[in-house]
């Protein structure tokens, strides 16, 4: 019985070292480590900026001009700039005028001044366009321009008061010109001038 229990023992101890070695084996391993993929975003943005020549401001700001008569020409240079400038993008303005039979906008001074914009613009003739006058980039070329950038595009330069012709003491309620300018990125994206449309017709005048 003795001798039975020594090898019960014994058998148990062996057991216990087995387990024990088992138990401190190393082992192969391996990893790749984490991959991480960042996806940065282009950006663009549309400024424009107007000076009277005294005074200067910029994107939604305004201007206010006193005591005009007929035939007065007024400093009204309005300037447009696509910058931040990564991206492709079609660049539309849109001009407001509120009355357009009494200040027109243009270039030139006084008896030089011709209604319109600067070369680097078309005027986009459309049966959804009603109520202002809308403008593409082109940069002094015949179609619309996708471009990464440019800088202070004159849209133009002056107002001038037309001669009422109402021989009263009064020309009319008071004249307002609004402008607002669109991009849009030109990769990737059909109909950019339905969607300049549609922006000014939702959005700008509000």
């Amino acid at each position: 019985m003795k001798m039975k229990n020594m090898l019960i023992g014994g058998m148990s101890l062996a057991l216990v070292a087995c387990i024990s070695v088992g138990g401190t084996l190393a082992y192969l391993s391996d990893n790749t480590g984490t991959m991480t993929n960042t996806f940065k975003f282009g950006t663009l943005e549309v400024t424009q900026k107007e000076s009277d020549g005294t005074n200067n401001v910029s994107n939604s700001g305004s201007l206010t001009y006193e005591d005009l008569v007929p035939g007065d020409t007024v400093k009204k240079e309005v300037k447009i700039s696509l910058t931040d400038h990564n991206v492709d993008a079609y660049v539309y303005v849109a001009v407001k005028n509120s009355n357009e039979t009494l200040v027109k906008y243009g270039n030139g001074d006084d008896e030089a001044f011709k209604a319109g914009v600067g070369s680097d613009w078309r005027e986009v003739k459309s049966d959804q366009v009603s109520g202002y006058d809308l403008y593409v980039y082109t940069g002094n070329t015949e179609a619309a321009k996708a471009v990464t950038n440019f800088t202070d595009s004159v849209l133009f330069a002056n107002a001038q008061v037309q001669d009422a012709g109402t021989g009263s003491d009064t020309v009319g309620d008071d004249t307002t010109i609004q402008i607002a300018s669109y991009a849009i990125q030109a990769d990737h994206v059909t109909g950019h001038e339905d969607k300049a449309i549609d922006y000014f017709d939702s959005y700008a005048w509000n």
